[in-house]
């Protein structure tokens, strides 16, 4: 977890923000902690897929992530 989140929720295991501290951190992040959370994400799902390589939890992380890319990237060709 990026050290700017844990200073905010604490170094006590097993606590978790609940959704809208989530958004409330997602929209203050910089770019560079943006793309630090994402790849942590992305590490930590890619993780337990190697572990489980039949984690339908996983399967739909990853569905949704490239779905996530193509719309950006969509979007951002609709502007030009």
């Amino acid at each position: 977890m990026p050290c700017f989140l844990m200073q905010r929720i604490g170094d006590i295991p097993g606590q978790t923000m609940n959704e809208t501290d989530l958004w409330e951190e997602l929209a203050s992040l910089s770019e560079d902690d943006a793309q630090h959370v994402l790849t942590r994400l992305f590490v930590a799902y890619e993780e337990e897929r190697n572990n489980n390589p039949d984690s339908e939890h996983c399967r739909i992380f990853f569905q949704k992530l490239s779905t996530a890319f193509e719309q950006t990237l969509e979007c951002n060709l609709n502007r030009r």
